[in-house]
């Protein structure tokens, strides 16, 4: 009945939307005709375009989800999907008329059509969010939750949905993997133990069960996969609160390879779409830079070659994404047997942990002074950006000899390609303890966002010009 009175309300949705589509339309017909004060006759777009725009438009709106239910999506993504929808529509619409040459098309007309139904669809949704949510917060149109397992995840979840009333979710009850608990009344939520884990297939035949929610630990485990199919086998919806896991810093995520599903657990919070975008902006970036201070990078070979002897180049194995070594380039600000005498150094290193900072080095040479001052020295590592070794923005990259005395949590700063420039970069460098340190890199990868990449590049240009941390 339920599923039957979903069906019919789908259907007045789609009807309401094509009349909202067509009055879109016609709006846009009567702006354009008064416009150019044309007669009601003529108008230089046929009927048979204008249905193949309404077919594009609703084709687009459908892959995009706007036709799926609405009680958890946000407002933000309400509107997303229809302007998504609705630019993908107009894209395939322009395409049409410029292969099929359309010239009587009016492309004002289109315009004023798509905006207008972007419009009306965006509100006629926005609108329906909130009559439902009066709606459900009166109880009406409640959908039913069973939680399997009275673990503290459970009842927090529980508690979360008491608290958004107005999602309408309405906890049926819980089950409990102790069949003694059954009747017993679960902490802070207002809910009772209805049964154990074998009532599953009777409680779910009889009564009007939406969705089933697994809050389970992990010795519960050997229980889940049984529950499971025969949630399968009744058709009903099925999830699994994550926070069993108890893990920290991980996102989980679908994930497929070839036929099979896999439940990933990642700390990166960078998405495909965008870890692209990144790898675009990077070799794109690294090889206009390379191009336009190539005379600026001769310059400072020539300095090099004539201020010490040695490579212009300094070439050292450091450690990349998840460990992978590769050849680091700098350009060469130390003397030739800086490596050699080190050892010598260690007792006046100015840094904690592992890193080797020192101050006044007896080993940096003249042009070296002057090129780490302003990170001169730096440059050459865009030929690593542009071979994919590493990337703008993100953790400097450590030698193999410091990641080995590594504690296990700072490991996570390789979880991510290293970067030429990073939050320790424009924080002060060497006035920064190695911990705190390594906290800036971690909370670089735990808050990434393009804007915040952007955001570092820009700070990096003062602190470079300043000379600053040295």
């Amino acid at each position: 009945m339920l599923r039957e009175r979903a069906r019919f309300f789908g259907k007045l949705v789609v009807l309401a939307d094509f009349l909202l589509v067509c009055v879109s339309y016609a709006v846009s017909r009567i702006i354009f005709r008064a416009r150019y004060n044309m007669p009601v006759g003529a108008m230089p777009f046929e009927a048979r375009s204008m249905a193949v725009l309404i077919f594009f438009t609703f084709i687009c709106l459908y892959l995009n989800g706007v036709y799926s239910s609405i009680r958890r999506k946000t407002y933000a993504a309400i509107t997303k999907e229809v302007i998504v929808a609705h630019f993908q529509a107009a894209t395939l619409a322009a395409i049409l008329i410029f292969v099929l040459k359309l010239t009587a098309t009016s492309r004002q007309l289109v315009l004023g059509y798509f905006l207008g139904s972007m419009f009306l669809i965006t509100a006629r949704r926005i609108t329906m969010k909130l009559v439902l949510r009066s709606i459900r917060v009166r109880g009406y149109n409640l959908y039913n939750v069973l939680i399997v397992g009275t673990t503290r995840y459970g009842k927090m979840f529980a508690r979360l949905l008491s608290d958004y009333n107005y999602l309408g979710y309405r906890v049926f009850g819980f089950l409990s993997t102790d069949e003694e608990d059954t009747g017993k009344p679960v902490r802070w939520t207002g809910n009772t133990v209805i049964g154990g884990f074998k009532d599953i297939d009777g409680i779910l035949k009889n009564n009007p069960i939406d969705e089933v929610v697994f809050a389970v630990t992990g010795k519960d485990m050997s229980y889940l996969h049984d529950a499971l199919l025969i949630c399968e086998e009744y058709g009903v919806k099925m999830s699994i609160l994550p926070a069993f896991f108890n893990l920290r810093f991980a996102d989980m995520r679908l994930e497929e390879v070839g036929d099979t599903n896999l439940i990933s657990f990642s700390t990166q919070k960078i998405a495909p779409m965008q870890r692209a975008l990144k790898q675009v902006i990077d070799t794109t970036a690294s090889a206009v830079m390379l191009i336009l201070l190539s005379p600026l990078m001769a310059a400072i070979a020539v300095a090099i070659k004539l201020g010490s002897k040695g490579p212009v180049l300094f070439v050292q194995e450091r450690c990349g994404l998840n460990g992978r070594v590769f050849k680091f380039l700098k350009f060469r600000s130390m003397h030739q047997d800086a490596e050699e005498r080190k050892s010598e150094l260690l007792e006046y290193n100015d840094m904690s942990g592992p890193i080797f900072k020192m101050k006044n080095d007896p080993r940096v040479t003249r042009v070296g002074k002057w090129l780490r001052k302003y990170s001169f020295d730096e440059l050459p590592q865009l030929i690593n950006v542009l071979k994919g070794d590493m990337s703008l923005v993100g953790p400097r990259p450590p030698v193999p000899s410091e990641v080995e005395r590594y504690e296990r949590w700072q490991r996570r700063r390789l979880s991510v390609k290293p970067g030429i420039t990073c939050r320790w970069q424009v924080s002060g460098r060497n006035n920064i303890d190695f911990e705190e340190w390594m906290k800036l890199d971690l909370k670089y990868i735990d808050s990434w966002s393009l804007r915040q990449d952007i955001g570092l590049l820009l700070k990096t240009i003062p602190a470079v010009i300043r000379g600053s941390g040295m």
